[in-house]
């Protein structure tokens, strides 16, 4: 692999509108209630503020979720590092959601998934 690419957000910038949400989902043709790439509204207890958390894919080096797919829909990109879902193989089990290690954070802010 030559290159690994990954996703960065500023956010001291973001404005929580989630345009990068719905581009993603234009891009790669995610279903409504899914998502790829989420941004999460978060408030923690001692602030009166809302902070915007952006949680997208981090195509990690040894993507957890490609060895839990069981029709090996997963696959990583060698000359750029970027995680792919062939969606014609997806059988939609979530497999890949529960094993990636960031999951657990896109569960907790995503409604109706």
């Amino acid at each position: 692999m030559s290159r690994q690419y990954a996703i960065m957000v500023d956010t001291e910038r973001c404005i929580g509108c989630r345009s990068c949400e719905t581009a993603c989902k234009q891009e790669n043709g995610v279903t409504e209630g899914r998502y790829r790439i989420k941004v999460l509204w978060v408030s923690p207890k001692e602030e009166r503020r809302l902070h915007f958390v952006t949680m997208p894919c981090m195509h990690c080096e040894q993507p957890a979720c490609a060895a839990s797919c069981p029709v090996q829909a997963i696959s990583k990109r060698k000359e750029d590092g970027i995680v792919l879902i062939d969606k014609k193989k997806c059988i939609g089990c979530r497999y890949c959601v529960h094993a990636c290690p960031y999951g657990d954070q896109l569960r907790r802010g995503e409604k109706g998934r």
